[in-house]
């Protein structure tokens, strides 16, 4: 950290700004791990989006196919 991911919105790109302190969570809003997010998962992504520039300032980044199964 900090990092980045680029998730797919219909047609177009989006840079996601990971930061220390952005929160990493699972679908039942669970701290976990970048690192068990696989490509095709759902992600849900809260902070400030510079639409023009297609970049995202994440304070949550949530990925609801992680869950209590994945434990």
């Amino acid at each position: 950290m900090p990092t980045s991911i680029v998730i797919n919105l219909g047609d177009v790109n989006y840079v996601v700004q990971i930061a220390v302190d952005t929160s990493i969570l699972n679908v039942l809003w669970m701290r976990t791990s970048l690192v068990n997010f696989r490509v095709g998962d759902t992600v849900r992504v809260y902070g400030f989006v510079y639409a023009n520039a297609h970049t995202v300032e994440a304070t949550v980044v949530r990925d609801t196919n992680i869950g209590w199964f994945n434990f």
